[in-house]
């Protein structure tokens, strides 16, 4: 698995790193965190729920610790409080989103894109082509013609 992407943010620790704190994020969308957006879209407030899934899924790791100078767990209480929105909240979740946004809404796009297709062509039994024209028959030249009076002629 490549990397995870640092993130640094604020040191909101009780025993304050002078150089920061680092949040690493997954590298990709992992399979936990597409189904966790799919969730959230059904959500009320989908902006916020979207956002949250994004963060709570894709947090792999941190520099969080604490009075003792232990590593913090990552639970979604933690990342409430040990990431508040001003203290680097807002840092990683802009970067969630520059990271993961494609990734989520690439099959809803690809959904809604078939969807509309569909839609077109429903209810068609053929593909109309722009340069489809009825045809015509082709008269056989035959000798009976309607007359004017709308009987055969006779040759």
């Amino acid at each position: 698995m490549p990397d995870p992407i640092n993130v640094p943010v604020p040191c909101t620790c009780p025993q304050a790193h002078e150089d920061g704190d680092v949040v690493y994020l997954a590298p990709k969308l992992g399979l936990r965190g597409g189904l966790a957006v799919e969730s959230a879209m059904t959500e009320p407030d989908p902006t916020m729920a979207v956002a949250w899934a994004l963060i709570t899924n894709n947090v792999v790791g941190w520099t969080k610790t604490d009075a003792n100078g232990d590593p913090e767990p990552i639970t979604e209480e933690n990342l409430d409080a040990l990431l508040p929105y001003a203290q680097g909240g807002e840092i990683v979740s802009n970067r969630a989103a520059s990271l993961y946004l494609e990734d989520a809404f690439g099959p809803f796009e690809q959904r809604r894109k078939d969807s509309l297709q569909r839609s077109r062509t429903s209810g068609q039994t053929r593909p109309l082509l722009a340069s489809h024209k009825p045809s015509r028959r082709k008269r056989s030249g035959s000798s009976s013609e309607p007359a004017s009076d709308g009987q055969p002629s006779k040759a």
